[in-house]
């Protein structure tokens, strides 16, 4: 299962689920639609290329994730 794929069945759980669940899509691909097609879906909450370095990670966490210890 690609990650299309996956959000087409995640999309179907249950919101009460579903909303406390954040969605990043890694991905090494270039292609520019790609961005604009997660960008838009409704359950992606960032989109970030691979691969992730510790510093990457750290913004995701500050970003997604503020009142984590």
């Amino acid at each position: 299962m690609n990650d299309w794929g996956f959000l087409d069945e995640f999309a179907k759980f249950d919101q009460h689920l579903t909303k406390h669940i954040v969605v990043l899509m890694a991905t090494s691909s270039i292609n520019p639609a790609d961005r604009i097609k997660a960008e838009q879906h409704k359950h992606v909450r960032g989109f970030v290329e691979k691969f992730l370095t510790p510093e990457i990670m750290k913004e995701i966490r500050r970003t997604h994730f503020p009142t984590q210890p």
